[in-house]
């Protein structure tokens, strides 16, 4: 059987914190077939890579700050030990270099085009100044970045004018052809067709998968599904796979959880340990 495919949730959020670039260097690092982040629109119309809505204790919506604001809010403050004990403020080089040419803060909170060009970076001349090696730099290269539309209900933010920037972003730093679009608001898979017909779209699904998943896919046009782990069983992945659907399971982070995974076919993962989950697949049979 194949191996399975790494997609880094937030980076690698179980040993750095998430949506930071020591974070999705760390995944990188790890080589990672894919990035999962999270994007929400600023008032002054920047796309940047954020879980929440609101911005810490505020309570205040993403979409009422301007960028230059938010930069002083750092994601360094959303360490979670209690969730994940392996996290650790570990500045990678790469990261440091990075921002440090850009005169910001490391922990600040990322925007989608510095994203692209800090994969490039790692790829290129920083990767190689921080020793980054030549594989990982290849790997690097040909990673994709898997989008996740955090905003909800549908009608009610400005998904049109998000979608419209992510393809403005992507058409213009060569990245049309490495981005998916994920939503669980699949009203944005639809709209995503429309807007960025060239990227994969992923209708993600909490607690229970819909009875007829395939005709939910064929409704939204969707690419691919992202169903929670343990809403999993051999029939749904055997139903979905052999149509030529993919399949992406969140968030799977523990040895009983990978090991079902691989029991039941699946091709690609999320998870939060990227790392852990390399080294456990590399020590598997077959």
């Amino acid at each position: 059987m194949p191996a399975i495919a790494i997609q880094g949730h937030r980076g690698a959020r179980g040993s750095i914190p998430e949506n930071t670039f020591s974070s999705f260097e760390f995944a990188m690092d790890h080589m990672v077939n894919s990035i999962e982040t999270d994007l929400h629109l600023t008032a002054d119309k920047k796309v940047i890579l954020y879980h929440d809505s609101t911005v810490g204790g505020l309570g205040l919506p993403i979409s009422s700050f301007q960028l230059d604001p938010l930069r002083k809010y750092h994601l360094a403050d959303k360490l979670h030990t209690k969730s994940f004990p392996k996290q650790k403020l570990d500045i990678g080089p790469v990261a440091r270099l990075f921002c440090e040419s850009r005169n910001f803060h490391v922990w600040s909170i990322p925007t989608l085009a510095e994203m692209f060009e800090f994969i490039h970076a790692y790829s290129t001349n920083l990767g190689t100044l921080a020793g980054k090696s030549t594989r990982q730099q290849i790997h690097a290269k040909e990673m994709t970045l898997d989008l996740e539309i955090k905003q909800l209900p549908f009608r009610l933010c400005k998904t049109e004018i998000l979608l419209e920037e992510i393809a403005l972003l992507a058409n213009k730093l060569g990245w049309l052809q490495k981005i998916s679009i994920r939503s669980f608001d699949h009203q944005v898979i639809q709209k995503c067709k429309e807007i960025i017909p060239e990227a994969k779209r992923g209708l993600l699904f909490d607690g229970t998968l819909v009875a007829n998943p395939l005709k939910e896919i064929e409704f939204s046009e969707a690419s691919f599904i992202c169903p929670r782990w343990d809403t999993l069983d051999m029939e749904t992945v055997n139903t979905v796979q052999s149509s030529g659907i993919e399949i992406i399971p969140w968030t799977v982070n523990y040895q009983e959880q990978w090991a079902l995974m691989k029991s039941l076919g699946i091709r690609n993962i999320t998870t939060d340990y990227p790392k852990e989950f390399a080294e456990w697949q590399a020590r598997q049979p077959g």
